[in-house]
């Protein structure tokens, strides 16, 4: 018997109302220049305060010297090896 496959993610077509919900609901950080739709003037300054007390940076902007950094580290380029996969008759239960 062949182990069974990891569960697919499901199709483009659950996939792109996912993504839209999920662009709605996390629509960025108090600290942005726009206006979150569901938090009022007075919630956002309070978010933007909350955050400068308590230390939090801001956003920057996306540089290709960060690119550079991003896509230079081993992590990105080394893969997790799942051990379960490694050895698929050890993990059968026949």
């Amino acid at each position: 018997m062949l182990p069974v496959a990891p569960a697919d993610p499901g199709p483009p077509l659950l996939q792109v109302p996912i993504a839209l919900i999920s662009f709605a609901i996390f629509p960025g950080l108090p600290t942005d220049k726009a206006r979150i739709w569901w938090l009022s003037a007075e919630e956002q300054e309070l978010a933007r305060k909350r955050m400068r007390d308590d230390g939090v940076a801001g956003t920057k902007k996306i540089t290709i010297k960060g690119m550079l950094k991003i896509f230079s580290g081993w992590h990105l380029w080394v893969p997790v090896r799942d051990p379960a996969l490694a050895s698929p008759v050890a993990s059968c239960s026949c």
